[in-house]
């Protein structure tokens, strides 16, 4: 049986460094953005909304139902 490799985002998707560690934090799972607020440095927490919808738009995140967002 062939394993499949998950693909990563930082990889295919040009990113800025600010967007790496939000996906870097961001697990395949889901995190909840609190969790996510609170795993990152204060600079980078006065960007998130902001990082949040730009790496959705990019296809790196998806949003899921409750507050979660997940690594695509």
């Amino acid at each position: 049986m062939q394993q499949v490799k998950k693909n990563n985002a930082t990889d295919a998707i040009p990113l800025s460094n600010e967007e790496k560690a939000i996906v870097e934090a961001v697990t395949y799972d889901g995190i909840h953005l609190d969790e996510l607020m609170n795993s990152l440095e204060k600079e980078q927490r006065k960007m998130l909304h902001q990082l949040v919808i730009r790496l959705e738009a990019k296809g790196a995140i998806v949003a899921l139902p409750g507050g979660y967002f997940a690594r695509r």
